[in-house]
């Protein structure tokens, strides 16, 4: 799944017209990495305070459930690379290079066993753990408004829906997503899942 393909996919989830989940190209243009700056054109907006897709009582987009998708205003520049995602406690943090032929993600912080004092190329395409990303945290971002009933259950509903499978921060672990038009379901730790419109309930 490329970033058009996932925009057209939460365009239609969240019931946006093409282009509305983006950030204008003139603010994005000092982004020097190509694959972060389509990212925010096309899905930046989400990670925006007080969206109208916002889900959590802090009122942070709906793309910092879990782990946070910062702010266009809010990127860091370190070592040569662009931080866009914070872990939820700190525990690592995600960029993007600042060199135009780096394409996977850059790594610091605690990431399973390993602690990385540095931004750290562990082999993961930028395209994929964006994807990745984006998908694990649209999913997340319900869970305040609604429990979905049984895990079983909800990938039963979901199974006739997209596959998608990718990786995050982990090398070895991937992520199964079986995105149906009316629920959504990730296989991970138990499953989780979300439910259209249900972003639109206030929280529980």
């Amino acid at each position: 799944m490329n970033l058009a393909q996932l925009a057209s996919l939460l365009e239609d989830w969240y019931g946006a017209g093409p282009g509305t989940l983006g950030i204008d190209t003139a603010r994005t243009a000092n982004l020097a990495n190509p694959i972060l700056r389509e990212f925010y054109e096309r899905l930046g907006g989400l990670a925006e305070k007080g969206t109208p897709f916002s889900h959590r009582l802090s009122r942070r987009g709906p793309l910092a459930a879990q782990d946070r998708v910062l702010p266009l205003n809010e990127l860091r520049r370190e070592d040569d690379a662009t931080v866009f995602v914070t872990e939820n406690q700190d525990v690592f943090v995600i960029a993007a290079s600042d060199n135009a032929d780096q394409t996977n993600a850059l790594v610091s912080g605690d990431v399973g066993d390993l602690s990385l004092r540095h931004l750290t190329d562990l082999g993961i395409p930028l395209s994929e753990l964006v994807v990745t990303l984006v998908l694990k945290e649209t999913i997340f971002s319900v869970q305040d408004r609604y429990r979905a009933p049984s895990p079983l259950k909800s990938r039963t509903s979901a199974i006739s829906g997209t596959h998608y499978r990718g990786r995050y921060v982990w090398p070895e672990h991937y992520f199964d997503f079986w995105l149906a038009n009316d629920v959504w379901f990730m296989d991970h730790f138990g499953g989780w899942a979300a439910y259209r419109n249900h972003w639109k309930q206030p929280p529980a």
